[in-house]
């Protein structure tokens, strides 16, 4: 008599999607079991290339011989992602696939200073400076008291507040760049409204 031994499993890594500016999915499917029982499935990822394997080890649940993780809260850089699975005959990995979280786009308002001083009733041109330096800027949003007032998708990215129904005293007002990747960067700064002579 003898005992046939299972192979190792066969996995493939699946391409990551991105969720949001700093959330990817990433993940495996377990193309063959290798004829014995998977234990463990999962990955591991990493920003070098070269040492990705044992890096950040993130066992997932399977369900139909697929499984995925988000990774969270990710910053601008190049990741590498490996999936595994195990049985009795031991551990297989996927290919190592790679991707980039985008920088973030930037945003700067130029006018006005911080602190600038109006007279209720003006009207006020807010400028920003908003680039991306690996994609392009999808929008700018201007908001004034954290409540929306304009929006631009064209450069120069530019608006114009009108101050009348402002009350006297400090406003916030803020600018908000979102990139095509769906990353968004603020600026914020303050102005007050005088009464009129």
């Amino acid at each position: 008599s003898f005992v046939i031994s299972a192979g190792l499993p066969r996995v493939r890594t699946l391409t990551p999607v991105l969720m949001t500016g700093y959330d990817m999915i990433v993940g495996g499917t377990i193309l063959n079991d290798g004829g014995g029982t998977i234990s463990q499935a999962g990955i591991m990822w990493s920003t070098d290339p070269y040492d990705v394997i044992g890096k950040n080890d993130t066992i997932v649940e399977v369900i139909n011989n697929n499984f995925t993780i988000t990774l969270t809260d990710l910053v601008s850089d190049d990741y590498y992602v490996t999936a595994y699975a195990e049985n009795e005959s031991g551990r297989s990995y996927g290919d190592i696939v790679d991707f980039s979280i985008p920088s973030p786009p930037v945003c700067e308002i130029l006018e006005p200073l911080d602190g600038a001083a109006f007279t209720q009733g003006d009207s006020i041109y807010v400028l920003v400076n908003a680039r991306d330096d690996d994609g392009l800027i999808y929008e700018v949003r201007f908001y004034v008291d954290d409540k929306p007032v304009a929006a631009s998708s064209d450069f120069p990215y530019a608006a114009t507040v009108v101050t009348a129904k402002l009350g006297l005293g400090l406003h916030a007002v803020k600018a908000e760049a979102e990139d095509d990747s769906g990353i968004i960067s603020v600026d914020n700064i303050n102005i007050l409204l005088n009464a009129s002579q």
